[in-house]
């Protein structure tokens, strides 16, 4: 759950698009036309939950707290984070 500040979330969302069944376990910082969106590659295959599992541990490890807006079954999620996280650190430093 994302903690309140004076009764107010401070919140962004961030689009992730997952490429499972991958050879490596990978995240980076990509843009199309509609904006910027985190590519993330995982290991585990998309059956029974394991994906979404092995995906769950490495945003809690980058991000701490997040909260997942949309996309639970799907390819492409999009989810609620701190908006003083600065990514692109986190990123490199967590993954």
């Amino acid at each position: 759950m994302i903690e309140e500040r004076n009764g107010v979330k401070d919140t962004m969302l961030l689009k992730l698009k997952v490429k499972p069944s991958s050879s490596k376990q990978k995240v980076v910082m990509e843009k199309d036309d509609n904006g910027p969106y985190l590519k993330v590659w995982l290991k585990s295959p998309p059956e029974k939950g394991k994906a979404n599992k092995e995906l769950l541990g490495l945003l809690k490890r980058i991000f701490g707290e997040f909260e997942f807006v949309s996309g639970a079954t799907s390819r492409e999620k999009l989810i609620k984070i701190d908006k003083d996280i600065d990514i692109v650190k986190n990123i490199k430093e967590r993954t």
